[in-house]
Parts: structure tokens; sequence; C-alpha cells
């Protein structure tokens, strides 16, 4: 995606493994390129949807809760429905 300049980037699992610092140095990249491409996370962990716009759980490959990623960091929900 980096290469070719792709308006859009899919990270699985982007920031696992990695200490808090990098994380961070990792998450506020994407939040600057964000303005002008679509980027797809998928995560297990709570500190990588914290700043996005919206958010999809699913359970067994189907959608379990959808909206906004706040409102579930905030309210524990965390692919709750």
């Amino acid at each position: 995606c980096f290469y070719r300049n792709s308006n859009y980037i899919i990270l699985d699992e982007v920031t696992t493994g990695l200490d808090l610092r990098n994380e961070r140095v990792i998450m506020q990249y994407l939040r600057k390129i964000s303005s002008f491409k679509l980027i797809v996370i998928i995560s297990h962990r709570k500190n990588s949807i914290i700043n996005t716009d919206s958010g999809m759980f699913l359970r067994n490959g189907e959608v379990a809760n959808e909206g906004e990623s706040k409102l579930f960091v905030e309210n524990d929900s965390f692919g709750l429905v």
C-alpha cells in the first residue's frame, strides 16, 4: 500500500507485539494519513481502535456490533451486543 500509494490500507494486528512507544508512533502516523486514505484496522486490542471513526465487531464471522469506536471503548462494551 505504501509502495503504490494506494487510497486504502488494510492492517491486520498492526501493533501486536510492539511496546507502547512504537505502538504510539505507528498510530500517530496512521492518524496523520487517515485524512486522505481509508484505513481498515483488524485488531483485538482496544488501544488500536481508540482513535478510529467507527468500529465493527465480529463474532463467529458475523457482525455482532457496529458504531462509533469511542462509545464501545468508553462503555467497555467491546464487541458486545
